[in-house]
């Protein structure tokens, strides 16, 4: 998995922590056909591999309606069998056993109240989760593992919240702070707005400029140098008597 590809998944699961509130360790669901793709890809365990995508801690379930499916589909797919038996076991409360996605689906219901995530590869559970706003889904792909992005309810559910949080309350406007703000967008009546003054000038720029080291140069090499005269030593006058 390549970076670009991580950076997406935890861009994503952070939306999903801070406008739904999940929060480690991050429950899962996992299906059969998510659990062979991985065993047939030779990959390690559910939580290690969501876990090290993710950067966060995951537990991974399944359902008894899950490993139903799977022994029903015969030998090819015992050993994927072996590894759901390994997971946790969430119950689904179903006497009967039913498809697993339609399992999946329900323990997710209109609106997710356990934060549930789901790993899966089948296309027709992934389209209907989609139309539930704080239901996201894994699924791996040749590439590694992929986090769906959130749909268009789930980015409107968010900017609402963010527009709430912005909103000034009753109890905020009447306060002494608020009293001359007109929160119709007009300028209250007798409100003076003071006008910026200009500002002084940067002492600092209003400096004289400084010399360059090379004019300085320049003007004393045009000084000519004094050139030092040798005085000559005067010969001794021989002392001969």
């Amino acid at each position: 998995m390549g970076i670009k590809s991580r950076k997406r998944i935890r861009k994503n699961l952070e939306f999903y922590s801070s406008t739904f509130g999940f929060r480690e360790p991050y429950k899962v669901l996992v299906d059969g056909n998510f659990l062979h793709f991985m065993r047939e890809t030779q990959l390690c365990e559910v939580q290690d591999v969501l876990g090290k995508a993710c950067n966060a801690k995951f537990v991974a379930y399944s359902t008894k309606c899950v490993s139903w499916e799977l022994r029903e589909m015969g030998s090819e797919f015992a050993e994927t069998l072996i590894a759901c038996r390994k997971l946790k076991l969430h119950k689904c409360e179903h006497e009967k056993a039913v498809p697993a996605s339609q399992c999946l689906l329900e323990q997710v219901g209109k609106d997710n109240e356990d934060n549930w995530w789901i790993a899966t590869q089948d296309d027709g559970l992934v389209q209907k989760l989609h139309d539930v706003p704080n239901a996201p889904s894994f699924r791996m792909t040749v590439n590694g593992l992929t986090l769906q992005k959130p749909s268009d309810k789930s980015v409107r559910i968010r900017d609402k919240m963010v527009r709430k949080s912005m909103h000034v309350s009753e109890w905020e406007k009447k306060t002494k702070a608020m009293k001359d703000v007109d929160f119709s967008g007009s300028q209250k009546a007798g409100v003076r707005v003071e006008k910026k003054k200009a500002k002084a000038p940067n002492p600092l720029a209003c400096k004289k400029k400084k010399k360059r080291k090379q004019e300085v140069e320049e003007k004393t090499s045009e000084v000519p140098k004094k050139k030092r005269q040798r005085r000559k030593k005067k010969p001794q006058e021989s002392t001969e008597g």
